[in-house]
């Protein structure tokens, strides 16, 4: 088993049959060892049976332990347990094999929403209290969630029930699956060659307003596209202090596209003074445009830019002495992927557009301090799509990587999809000074020219080109980068 937390969609185990499954167990077996060894599983609710859960990682974490003191070695009733199970065996390192995430939460989330919807989650109170198990002694740090019907639940680092919360609307749990816990957001990868995007969750746990307790951010996504969606600030008993939601239509070259009804995303950031803003997404339903806003602890805007394409990523970092949000996505106008780079103090604005119909016409004055565009390849030509800004990472040097992603397919034979990456690095003035493919993309590529659709495999020297020209904005229009920066 892997050591590394799961992504919040696909750490859950809903459930005795899913969970002995994992385990490679039978289901009495993960019940004894429940009751006799303290083996972590959860309940919902007042009652037994299956309305139980537990999570990967810590049932990883217990069983690494129990392992190291002799007590779960190989054994003739565990091959016993497994064939009942009817689950993984043991691999050549004695650890079970994880059942396929794909499987899982495509089978088993649904699973989740009518089964523990109706039997388990009823028993909980309603929203902003206790759960009716809590322990007055349990740690009331919120470090955990999850989606099921209408209500968000809140845990703490031991995965102990705290509290529920109903926004109102009827939920898309759809878009809550997936997600990186946000207890545990790990930093991109900060090798040269970025190969994993970190997804921003739609729930963000941080401090921000300094009292030393955690609050949780959370967007509502109802399933009435009218309703929209709405950003929840809650403090951590599950109390609101505030809700969001844009009142500012999008307007491009004259054409009003209304008020933005989803917000994909939210994260809370520290300027070098300790103060938080809270950075929250606003689009329309197609990939044009896009408002993002940076928020104070109360929920005041403080800054507003205006994108004319999705806006994905962002991160932050800190260069020549200033700071800056990076912001990562897809400039329509171009048919290109997109950074925005702000020194936070100056946040605001609109993307540069060459042409009226790109221009922002409900956006306060200002650009980014640097907006760079990074082309297209054949690989994205060839599907019709756009690349777009899969990741950044900040080198220890203090250089960065953008990681654009060209186009993803399932080759035959794999489960999960291949990514066709180029990778872009930045001084510490985002300047590009180099460029190159990930691995993957030659894998793709050549796929495409096994079946016929590319008349030629991947030649380096050919497709190095394809990299260039690299676009920057001089304040008036592009400027051209046909080789790296110096």
């Amino acid at each position: 088993m892997s050591n590394s937390p799961s992504p919040n969609g696909t750490d859950i185990l809903d459930g005795w049959k899913n969970i002995a499954a994992y385990l490679g167990k039978s289901v009495r077996t993960a019940q004894r060892w429940r009751q006799e060894s303290g083996m972590p599983v959860h309940r919902l609710g007042a009652r037994e049976g299956e309305n139980v859960f537990a999570f990967r990682s810590e049932l990883d974490s217990w069983r690494r332990q129990a392992s190291g003191l002799g007590g779960f070695a190989a054994s003739e009733q565990d091959a016993d347990d497994r064939s009942k199970a009817g689950g993984p065996g043991p691999g050549s390192d004695g650890a079970p094999r994880p059942v396929r995430m794909w499987l899982t939460w495509g089978v088993g989330s649904f699973l989740l929403l009518a089964a523990l919807g109706l039997a388990g989650w009823n028993a909980l109170r309603e929203p902003g209290t206790q759960s009716p198990n809590s322990n007055p002694e349990t740690d009331r740090r919120p470090a955990r969630w999850v989606v099921v019907g209408d209500l968000f639940h809140i845990f703490n680092a031991a995965s102990e029930p705290l509290w529920t919360y109903r926004p109102g609307p009827a939920l898309t749990t759809s878009l809550y699956t997936g997600h990186t816990d946000p207890a545990r957001l790990p930093l991109p990868d900060l090798s040269r060659r970025v190969s994993t995007a970190v997804p921003i969750p739609p729930v963000f746990m941080s401090d921000v307003d300094g009292d030393g307790r955690r609050e949780v951010l959370l967007i509502a996504h109802a399933q009435d596209q009218v309703e929209g969606s709405t950003l929840h600030c809650l403090d951590s008993d599950g109390a609101v202090r505030w809700t969001f939601r844009p009142q500012d239509p999008l307007v491009f070259g004259g054409e009003d596209y209304g008020l933005p009804a989803r917000l994909p995303w939210v994260i809370a950031s520290e300027d070098e003074r300790g103060a938080s803003s809270i950075w929250v997404a606003s689009e329309h339903n197609t990939w044009f445009p896009t408002w993002v806003y940076r928020l104070d602890p109360s929920g005041k805007v403080l800054g507003r830019y205006g994108s004319n394409g999705r806006i994905n990523k962002i991160r932050f970092t800190a260069a020549g002495g200033g700071q800056f949000v990076l912001l990562g996505g897809v400039n329509n106008e171009r048919k290109a992927a997109a950074v925005a780079i702000f020194d936070i103090a100056r946040f605001g604005g609109a993307a540069p557009a060459e042409t009226p119909k790109y221009r922002c016409d409900s956006c306060t004055p200002g650009q980014p301090d640097h907006y760079i565009l990074f082309p297209q390849t054949e690989l994205s030509r060839l599907m019709g799509g756009m690349p777009f800004v899969a990741e950044f990472a900040v080198q220890p040097s203090g250089d960065l990587v953008v990681s654009v992603e060209q186009h993803r397919v399932q080759l035959p034979g794999d489960e999960t999809y291949a990514l066709a990456l180029a990778n872009y690095q930045l001084n510490g003035g985002f300047h590009v000074h180099d460029a190159e493919y990930f691995a993957q993309y030659v894998t793709v590529h050549d796929f495409y020219a096994s079946i016929g659709r590319l008349d030629h495999r991947f030649d380096a020297a050919r497709e190095q080109a394809q990299l260039w020209p690299v676009l920057r904005w001089n304040g008036s229009g592009y400027d051209r980068i046909e080789r790296p920066e110096k």
